[in-house]
């Protein structure tokens, strides 16, 4: 009588493997997309000279809520940033809908920050993201 053969725990066929490693690569993909997003978004704040605060410039009642997985990139938390609509003619008009698009997009690109867009009047509260 020969004697069972022994199982071994982690056994993986190769399209197991393949599916496995192309997941965790979607993941990472997703990350890393993110982080290219916000440094040319941190670029084209710099360059419009609209006033933000890098990491240890403002203190925050509350740390701010940044994804592990950034900081595990080498990206660093912006805890505040201000926005406001500049007319490239200098006369004042209604804001376009695309700056507001930019706000919420700035918003979601970095949601450990603090965006206040000042082109917005004071009676009516920012919308919630």
């Amino acid at each position: 009588m020969t004697p069972a053969p022994k199982r071994r725990w982690l056994q993986f066929s190769l399209r197991g493997m393949l599916l496995i490693v192309a997941a965790v690569s979607l993941w990472l993909g997703y990350y890393v997309n993110w982080k290219n997003d916000r440094r040319e978004a941190r670029a084209w704040i710099d360059a419009h000279f609209i006033a933000h605060a890098g990491a240890g410039h403002i203190v925050l009642e509350s740390p701010p809520d940044f994804p592990w997985m950034l900081k595990m990139l080498g990206e660093e938390p912006m805890p505040f940033i201000l926005m406001a609509h500049r007319p490239s003619d200098g006369v004042s008009r209604p804001v376009p809908d695309e700056y507001y698009r930019l706000v919420a997009r700035v918003r979601k690109l970095f949601p450990e920050a603090e965006v206040r867009d000042l082109s917005a009047p004071l009676s009516t509260p920012e919308p919630s993201p």
